[in-house]
């Protein structure tokens, strides 16, 4: 069978093809429109969690059968839903999605272009979750996101983030980690860039902080438990899956995916930021490592590396 698009108004309305039936050679036609064919696989009631579990399930037995997505994330589809993980297997003309529909994960098949303008769109719309590729940078992912331009611009955006982000890892069984450098001037004068916060989201967000050296060594213990923090212990890793290498001194517990202390979170990292001498959201940097990771064991499992981007917390990215 061999196949070729149909344009129609610049944009690919369908496909011609010819095709062997009975023996017999006979040109086909397969118009696509806007609307995408879906086909449910599962229905579940429940909250968040329960609806990433099952999503997770779904997807796994799909890679089984399809191998590893082209690419995959997770938006916000508004201030009902949970989130709107998906996974993307993509074709020269048409594209096969799974995403989490209402009432339970879902297939759709999509035109391409279609489908990657309006991802596109949405993003920039709503500037919002997550964005992964299995073979590196692509175009859904060649996208610049500006920063937060005042504090309160960035606490909205980070709490409706940080509220969806442990129910994304969860359903497309992702283990991510942020680190987060500040730009501060020391009381010397010099300045500096040092790690100050670690984000980890598995099925459970974990937030770690640093003081930085503009707090005093014998005020720093009194400025964290000021601002919320608690000092890190194994007891309080081990609530659900245990981040790895998590070395920050201090720690705070925002919850599992539909109990997730989100505003109470970002709250916390921008008043410690704040004190701790970063004087604008510009100078909060995503570090250079939250961009790819090498290590996704769950069940996206390509051979080659991931790379990311996230339109949602709108921070400086090395």
């Amino acid at each position: 069978m061999s196949a070729f698009p149909i344009q129609h108004r610049y944009r690919e309305g369908g496909v011609n093809c010819k095709a062997h039936i009975g023996g017999v050679e006979r040109h086909w036609t397969a118009r696509l429109s806007a609307g995408s064919p879906v086909a449910p696989v599962s229905r579940v009631t429940g909250g968040p969690a329960v609806q990433a579990a099952e999503f997770r399930r779904v997807a796994a037995a799909a890679q089984r059968a399809l191998g590893s997505p082209d690419h995959f994330g997770a938006r916000d589809a508004g201030p009902e839903s949970w989130g709107e993980p998906y996974l993307v297997w993509r074709g020269k003309h048409t594209s096969l999605r799974l995403r989490a529909g209402r009432e339970g994960p879902e297939f759709t098949l999509d035109q391409t272009l279609i489908l990657e303008e309006d991802l596109l769109k949405a993003l920039k719309r709503r500037p919002s979750g997550l964005n992964g590729s299995t073979g590196g940078i692509d175009r859904m992912l060649g996208n610049a996101f500006p920063p937060a331009e005042d504090w309160d611009d960035l606490r909205e955006a980070l709490t409706r983030f940080l509220a969806l982000l442990p129910a994304a890892t969860l359903a497309l069984g992702l283990t991510l980690a942020f680190g987060v450098h500040s730009r501060i001037e020391l009381p010397d004068g010099e300045r500096d860039a040092p790690f100050i916060f670690d984000l980890r989201s598995d099925d459970r967000l974990h937030l770690g902080y640093d003081v930085p050296r503009t707090i005093p060594g014998d005020d720093a213990d009194l400025h964290a438990v000021a601002h919320g923090w608690s000092r890190t212990t194994p007891e309080a890793l081990q609530v659900a899956t245990e981040p790895a290498s998590f070395s920050s001194r201090w720690h705070f517990d925002a919850g599992a995916p539909g109990a997730v202390q989100a505003a109470e979170a970002a709250g916390l990292l921008i008043a410690t930021a704040k004190a701790a001498g970063v004087r604008e959201p510009r100078d909060l940097i995503l570090g250079g490592e939250a961009g790819s990771s090498r290590n996704q064991p769950k069940h996206i499992h390509p051979s080659g590396p991931f790379a990311f981007r996230y339109p949602g917390p709108p921070l400086v990215m090395d």
